[in-house]
């Protein structure tokens, strides 16, 4: 495993901007069964609008500025991803790039990202799609001791998958959940 990197979480969550309800061309089998999940992760995704209010979103679209991930970074794209099936299309200034079920993909090559597609396409939705992603069936959550940091209190939680479950089944993360606003606030990500 690689270093431990922090994320902070609040306004990167605030960045996402949601399209309402409504019928995409992209159709498919979305994650919606129910997961059980600690009871902070309840409160946290609650906080954040619910999850009734997430799944009834067609697709998310967002732009980034100066994004930080990758050898050719810092740049700046748009992604839009359809809720339903998580497939991806994210438009660069040199650049496009995708995921659907079966791949991920970049134009005019793979080098144009420095990261392979596959992490890129989901690593920067999973992280603007915080909490609601740790409701995807197969998700393993387990409740930490709280912390105290910078004189706030979080509860954490710690989130794994088995194997076979996402594209890096491997990662880790530990949330921590502002006790206060029960918002989720930073993350302790564990790359594989």
């Amino acid at each position: 495993m690689n270093k431990l990197n922090t994320l902070v979480f609040g306004s990167l969550f605030q960045a996402a901007l949601f399209a309402g309800p409504q019928n995409t061309a992209l159709a498919g089998g979305a994650p919606q069964a129910e997961t059980s999940r600690s009871q902070a992760l309840t409160e946290s995704i609650q906080a954040h609008g619910g999850l009734d209010t997430w799944r009834s979103y067609a697709r998310m679209d967002y732009a980034t500025t100066d994004f930080p991930l990758g050898a050719n970074a810092p740049f700046d794209f748009t992604q839009t991803t359809d809720l339903n099936n998580r497939r991806h299309l994210t438009r660069g200034e040199n650049f496009t790039s995708g995921k659907n079920e079966q791949a991920a993909w970049a134009l005019p090559n793979t080098e144009a990202l420095g990261i392979p597609p596959a992490f890129f396409e989901s690593g920067n939705f999973y992280f603007i799609a915080m909490p609601f992603v740790f409701a995807d069936p197969g998700v393993i959550t387990r409740d930490l001791e709280p912390l105290e940091f910078q004189g706030k209190s979080y509860d954490r939680v710690a989130v794994s998958y088995p194997a076979g479950i996402g594209d890096t089944p491997e990662d880790d993360y530990i949330l921590y959940i502002e006790s206060e606003s029960r918002r989720l606030k930073m993350i302790d990500f564990v790359p594989t």
